[in-house]
């Protein structure tokens, strides 16, 4: 989940534009899953190759800290920009 936030905090920057909301963002019906998968893969590769900025959040109880973890998702979205 934390690794999902932090991609979804940066969705914007990826997609280009402003996403007025995140709970709605699809491909459409013209992209099948195996396309989307293609299309996810390199946004999750690089994320993951950030991710320890987010180890922070997940020791000594970080994630019961809701501004430790929103400082590592920042920190995490200020590389992906």
């Amino acid at each position: 989940p934390l690794l999902c936030s932090a991609i979804a905090e940066c969705l914007e920057n990826f997609l280009g534009r402003p996403v007025p909301n995140l709970f709605r963002v699809s491909f459409g019906s013209t992209v099948s899953p195996s396309q989307a998968e293609s299309i996810w893969e390199p946004i999750v590769d690089v994320c993951l190759a950030l991710s320890n900025q987010l180890l922070p959040a997940l020791v000594e109880g970080g994630l019961k800290s809701p501004t430790k973890v929103k400082d590592c998702i920042s920190n995490f979205s200020q590389l992906i920009t």
